[in-house]
């Protein structure tokens, strides 16, 4: 019975049910109501609304502000309004000092300035510093380690180092006239029993770098060596007595203490037979009284 019955239900009921949802659905949105897009349209837009004014600002009473944590007693932060400003006046006219005094008595150029001296203890500062001057007798004295017989104008044939020890005392004033040499006299020892000699000349420094100096000394040396000899590890420097010139080139570690870079020649300027010269080099130390 069911068999014969379900194929006519459907076959019949569901046309009817489509048919009656549809009318229900038309009837309601025959009653909705039609949106408006013209009202939509005329309306105005909410950024284009007027802003109403800001509301004037209330008078605050100026009350002084306290630093959190601060003791009793200290002053309040000034107020938050800035102060009036202040008129401001220029420079007076610039006055040069009453030492500044022209030939008329009135304030000259450059050409009518007339200099004052420093006054006593004020300290004037230069590019190189002062020349020493030393109130001893006995200047300075150096000592030196060199090697002998090595150097670029002569021959090496002897061999060995030389102890030095020089000597130098404080110009006279008779020497002024020829920038002030200090004289000196020294001994340089071989330790090999090659050729040792005594001298003396004078000698000239300058200063410059502040802490550097340079200087040359002229001079005459007697020596113990050959003046003549077949030996070919002996020098043949012809005379006894010998010129005697030398290069320094020094670095002043304090006023008192100095090292330096040495170098001499001896020889007779062919003034005797033989003249092979002999030359030394080496450092030295020096201290100044």
């Amino acid at each position: 019975m069911v068999k014969f019955w379900a194929p006519l239900i459907k076959r019949f009921l569901a046309p009817v049910m489509v048919v009656t949802v549809s009318a229900v659905a038309v009837q309601h949105s025959l009653a909705a109501p039609i949106y408006d897009m013209q009202g939509f349209l005329g309306q105005t837009h909410p950024f284009l609304q007027p802003v109403p004014p800001l509301a004037a600002p209330q008078n605050v009473p100026d009350v002084p502000v306290t630093r959190p944590g601060a003791p009793q007693g200290t002053k309040p932060f000034p107020s938050a309004s800035p102060p009036a400003p202040q008129p401001v006046s220029g420079p007076g006219p610039m006055r040069l000092p009453s030492s500044f005094e022209g030939r008329s008595g009135q304030g000259g150029g450059a050409r009518n300035i007339k200099w004052q001296k420093s006054p006593a203890g004020s300290k004037t500062t230069t590019s190189d510093p002062a020349p020493y001057k030393s109130n001893s007798f006995l200047s300075e004295i150096r000592i030196g380690a060199l090697v002998h017989d090595e150097g670029p104008f002569s021959s090496n044939k002897e061999e060995g180092y030389d102890a030095n020890l020089e000597f130098l005392f404080a110009s006279p004033g008779i020497f002024n006239f020829m920038w002030s040499p200090r004289p000196h006299v020294g001994v340089t020892y071989n330790a090999y029993g090659d050729t040792s000699q005594a001298y003396l000349g004078l000698t000239w420094e300058w200063n410059f770098l502040q802490h550097f100096f340079a200087g040359f000394s002229l001079g005459a040396t007697v020596h113990d060596g050959k003046t003549t000899s077949i030996s070919l590890d002996k020098k043949e420097l012809g005379c006894r007595v010998l010129f005697r010139e030398s290069v320094t080139l020094g670095f002043r570690i304090t006023k008192h203490h100095s090292l330096m870079a040495f170098l001499d020649h001896a020889s007779n300027a062919s003034l005797c037979d033989r003249n092979e010269g002999l030359e030394t080099f080496g450092i030295r130390y020096g201290y100044r009284f």
